[in-house]
């Protein structure tokens, strides 16, 4: 979120009128956002899942595995 400031600051000021400051500030947008769904993924990437899914080949089943960390959190909690 705050990799967009820059951007809407710089959008702001080129609708107010269009300055050499309010491209960097746009530019700077841009590249802050570029670089947030680069290097996103590779920072908050979790290997530890906590549910899983896993559907038979006729698509007649759906097994659900929860994480034993998840199911002891969820143990004493109301279901729907």
């Amino acid at each position: 979120m705050s990799s967009l400031a820059p951007l809407l600051v710089g959008g702001a000021l080129m609708t107010a009128g269009p300055s050499a400051f309010a491209w960097i500030l746009c530019a700077a947008g841009v590249g802050f956002v570029l670089l947030a769904v680069l290097l996103g993924p590779a920072l908050f990437v979790r290997t530890d899942r906590y549910l899983a899914a896993t559907l038979a080949p006729d698509a007649s089943t759906v097994t659900v595995r929860a994480h034993p960390d998840f199911a002891r959190a969820w143990s004493g909690r109301a279901q729907w």
